[in-house]
């Protein structure tokens, strides 16, 4: 009976089978943020792009763009030309920041640009401190 036992226990305990279980902990990608200073002297980019808007008009390229500001009091919004490489128009919203800004209150602009229209464009992005947009513009006819 003895025997039995044992060989019951046995059967048992090799119907058993321990695991070892390894995992990697995989960091969460974040968006990477846009470069905090501006490229023209003299204003610093806004918080955030909201929309952006792109359309050909009369053999221009218009823009229109609604950024926001983390604090009120920021003035004289505009958007300023970065690059053109590869199809890809970079403008940055700025604007001139504001001395002693009221830090209850968000204060978003509208800004509205006409540039010439640039040979062989085919997207428009707009940066700001924190996000981009992009839009995806047709071919202008000649006006």
């Amino acid at each position: 009976m003895r025997h039995g036992l044992a060989f019951t226990a046995a059967l048992f305990l090799s119907a058993c089978t321990t695991e070892t279980v390894t995992y990697v902990e995989v960091p969460v990608p974040t968006a990477k943020p846009a470069y905090a200073t501006s490229v023209r002297p003299g204003g610093q980019r806004l918080m955030t792009v909201d929309r952006l808007y792109a359309w050909c008009e009369k053999g221009l390229l218009v823009l229109q763009v609604t950024a926001s500001a983390n604090t009120g009091g920021w003035s004289d919004a505009r958007l300023n030309r970065v690059d053109n490489k590869n199809g890809l128009l970079t403008y940055e919203i700025i604007a001139q920041p504001p001395r002693n800004g009221d830090s209850r209150t968000l204060q978003q602009f509208t800004v509205h640009h006409d540039d010439a229209w640039p040979n062989e464009a085919s997207r428009v992005r707009v940066v700001s401190q924190t996000n981009e947009m992009t839009a995806v513009i047709a071919p202008c006819p000649a006006y």
